[in-house]
């Protein structure tokens, strides 16, 4: 409800991403990665990696990330890093990011 009444306000598409373990996703196993050699899902860069990722395939060519406390927070800025120094090639355009109960 609250991510329906956002996007009417600011007039675009609001989504959700949550990290691999947290909210509505499932706990991956260390067997899981390890026995399909995967990436640890656990790692932030690899969650920069899949933050990205679910960006392209939602056809967000340009985007504002809001980060919730620690881990949310770090991970916005980080995917911003990534993205400003063009270590990606997924080109998603991050416009700005928003920081709530950020501690870091």
């Amino acid at each position: 409800m609250m991510m329906d009444e956002l996007a009417r306000q600011v007039g675009c598409a609001v989504t959700a991403f949550y990290r691999p373990g947290w909210g509505l996703t499932s706990r991956p196993c260390q067997t899981d990665w390890e026995e399909n050699q995967l990436p640890n899902p656990y790692k932030i860069e690899s969650q920069v990696d899949l933050l990205l990722s679910f960006c392209s395939s939602m056809g967000f060519t340009s985007v504002v990330l809001a980060g919730h406390d620690g881990g949310g927070g770090l991970l916005a800025l980080k995917a911003a890093q990534i993205v400003q120094s063009s270590r990606n090639s997924i080109n998603v355009l991050i416009k700005g990011i928003v920081l709530l109960d950020v501690s870091l």
